[in-house]
């Protein structure tokens, strides 16, 4: 009976030295952590089944995005599907950036979501967003490229681009992507839709691109007629 007593204690104290430790771990991470404030928070792409949100910070810090039609969570370490920087999908650990670009999917149409925007195991940022109806046509493919150059010609990578389409008498919808590590980018017209997202937006031969790209440390504005966008001239920063 002793040597089961001891036993027990033995085990409770190396399980109770154990949580101490992971406990310890966690504080010690969330206390390093870097966090900074999050300044111009976009909302683009918007459809009926997916949505970007982008933001800058002022220091480099990590940023995913959890969304719940219902109650979101403190921590994001009990979450499964967080959404990461498009440019990391495919990697286990979540980089440190100034500029975050993170897209979310598989979004169920015409319906209000919860975000949270975590730093770490830090909540940043709390919001709501609402995806669109499903378009009755979508128009067929329709990219358009670009790269974006420093002054000494060298690719400016992680820049967020934004692009806006407009006429005359109507603008579109807000789309967006990011530069890769050549400083190039791309994005899809046929995504283009009315300011109000209730239909396509319909190109005509005077309609103007206007884009801004957004570095992080500053943004440029540029734009191009329609018809001169495969490629954009160049633009520099």
């Amino acid at each position: 009976m002793f040597w089961k007593t001891a036993r027990i204690k033995v085990w409770f104290l190396i399980a109770f030295f154990v949580l101490g430790v992971v406990l310890g771990i966690f504080l010690v991470a969330f206390a390093l952590e870097p966090k900074s404030v999050i300044k111009s928070l976009v909302f683009s792409n918007i459809t009926d089944h997916q949505i970007t949100i982008s933001w800058v910070t002022e220091k480099e810090t990590k940023g995913v995005v959890v969304v719940s039609q219902g109650k979101l969570p403190v921590w994001p370490i009990f979450v499964k599907n967080y959404s990461k920087d498009d440019g990391e999908k495919s990697l286990k650990k979540v980089g440190r950036y100034i500029t975050h670009h993170v897209t979310i999917t598989n979004l169920n149409p015409d319906n209000k979501y919860k975000f949270k925007i975590f730093q770490g195991l830090k909540t940043a940022f709390n919001g709501e967003f609402r995806t669109f109806k499903t378009l009755d046509s979508l128009d067929g493919p329709n990219p358009i490229y670009g790269r974006v150059l420093s002054k000494d010609k060298r690719p400016v990578i992680g820049a967020i681009i934004y692009l806006q389409a407009k006429t005359a008498s109507q603008s579109s919808s807000l789309i967006s992507s990011q530069t890769n590590l050549t400083g190039r980018w791309s994005l899809d017209l046929a995504n283009l839709r009315t300011s109000n997202l209730d239909e396509g937006f319909d190109l005509k031969s005077n309609t103007l691109e206007i884009v801004i790209v957004e570095t992080g440390k500053g943004k440029v504005k540029a734009e191009t007629k329609q018809g001169q966008d495969k490629p954009w001239p160049d633009i520099i920063i």
